[in-house]
């Protein structure tokens, strides 16, 4: 495994992230998935920081808005109520 990327395993669940230039890829794999997975939500924090703040999706299940006015590209869901899926 290079310098640009890093792969842990634990009790069924993998997850490898490849560095790149001001962005990171992550890819995620569940072995043995529970019947209702629908995604991942990812939390981030820095070296200094206490908290930890969820990254945001682009897509969630349901919406305030018609779907054509909320999805608009921004990030604008937290990835606690808007797991990734791809």
């Amino acid at each position: 495994m290079s310098d640009f990327e890093a792969k842990a395993d634990k009790h069924g669940f993998t997850c490898k992230l490849w560095r790149g230039e001001r962005m990171t890829l992550l890819a995620f794999d569940v072995a043995e998935p529970e019947p209702d997975l629908v995604g991942f939500a990812i939390e981030y924090g820095g070296p200094a920081d206490s908290d930890f703040q969820p990254l945001c999706n682009r897509i969630a299940f349901s919406y305030d808005d018609p779907a054509v006015v909320a999805v608009n590209g921004s990030r604008n869901f937290d990835s606690r109520q808007a797991p990734f899926q791809k």
